[in-house]
């Protein structure tokens, strides 16, 4: 699938152009290949959080690719209830901007933000339909592609203006068209910067630095250790979803955790067996998605069940790190359980660091089995 900023350049057609600047005005519509990146940062800021409904994706799975044929639709009805919820609470804040950078009144503001909010949604949405059970996730594709957007983010901002200054050198109004272009542009560019660098920044905070301080799995991807999970079987849950899992998995021994009548206790928990994380980081690798959709389809089935996630390290490195990263880790698998249609309210998650150790970390095997993720009903 072609990346984010391919997509919004294929938008933008002469023909698309055209249209747009008869619904929305020229200065309005030359500004939306602009726009749309900033709210590509702002989606992945959102999703990033965790902090949205249960349905969110699942309505963003449904939202059709951008088509000029619902233009009219799209100036008149204002924003789309996903994007007011992307924008949280600074959507009167970017009207505002976009209406003072454009000399333009609110109310086609929320137009131009409304179609824009449309091509970006449409994008992920498409993402979302297309993407198998290899692929990343919508938060980590998203991620994937702000260098890119960052890296190209000036040139695509100053292209259209240098081309609109040469169409009519003589003329007065074309003069004052070049000197106000580059003030709307650098507005809108700064706030792009903005919204790029704090999405950045964002990400940057779950991967410790590991050049000045010693950190914990430093030799190779942090993964789970060799067990015998026994043969695969089908496995039929509530909801009629049929998995394909191992008889000694994490998956099965929750399955018969929640369907047995004993009550839920603190010092239970079930480890994650096919997980792999890359080093030093908390991104989940793609090898991880078999398990964590199944652990996700086991908690839409009971959809009574809440749980903890517990996140553990070796003791290898400092303390300070080895809780920054248990915890991140843990708050990986959390977000990645999120984006399969759990419900936030349903998942809490803590980092431990090496402390709990199931095993002494003598050994690298036992370092290994004790750099792990863990499971604890709380509810049932």
């Amino acid at each position: 699938m072609d990346g984010v900023l391919k997509q919004i350049t294929d938008v933008f057609s002469p023909q698309t152009k055209e249209i747009l600047a008869t619904e929305l005005g020229d200065s309005a519509a030359a500004s939306l290949p602009q726009l749309c990146p900033i709210l590509i940062a702002q989606l992945y800021n959102y999703l990033k959080s965790g902090n949205y409904p249960a349905d969110f994706l699942r309505k963003l799975h449904d939202v059709p690719e951008f088509s000029t044929s619902a233009l009219n639709t799209l100036v008149t009805a204002g924003l789309p209830q996903l994007l007011s919820a992307v924008l949280n609470n600074r959507t009167s804040e970017t009207i505002e901007t976009i209406a003072s950078s454009l000399k333009i009144n609110k109310e086609k503001a929320i137009s131009l933000l409304s179609v824009a909010g449309s091509i970006v949604l449409g994008i992920a949405g498409k993402y979302l339909r297309n993407r198998n059970a290899q692929s990343v996730s919508l938060v980590g594709w998203l991620e994937s592609q702000l260098p890119e957007l960052r890296a190209a983010a000036p040139a695509t901002l100053g292209a259209e203006p240098a081309a609109a200054a040469v169409k009519t050198p003589t003329p007065a109004s074309p003069v004052k068209r070049r000197k106000f272009w580059p003030w709307i542009l650098l507005i809108l560019l700064l706030l792009l910067a903005f919204l790029l660098l704090r999405a950045c920044n964002t990400r940057e905070q779950a991967t410790p630095a590991s050049a000045t301080t010693p950190a914990a799995d430093t030799t190779t991807n942090w993964s789970m250790p060799k067990i015998d999970l026994g043969e695969f079987f089908k496995k039929r849950l509530p909801n009629d979803v049929t998995l394909d899992i191992p008889k000694n998995g994490i998956e099965n021994h929750l399955i018969a955790h929640i369907e047995s009548g004993d009550p839920v206790s603190k010092d239970l928990w079930f480890s994650f067996d096919r997980l792999v994380f890359k080093t030093n980081s908390a991104q989940l690798e793609p090898q991880s998605e078999e398990q964590l959709n199944n652990i996700a389809n086991i908690l839409r089935a009971w959809d009574t069940v809440k749980i903890k996630l517990g996140g553990y390290t070796d003791n290898t490195g400092t303390d300070e790190i080895n809780m920054k990263l248990s915890q991140q880790r843990a708050d990986s698998v959390r977000l990645a359980l999120i984006e399969r249609g759990v419900s936030p309210d349903r998942i809490t998650a803590k980092g431990y660091g090496s402390a709990h150790p199931i095993v002494p970390n003598d050994t690298a095997e036992n370092r290994a089995r004790n750099r792990r993720i863990d499971i604890n009903v709380t509810e049932k």
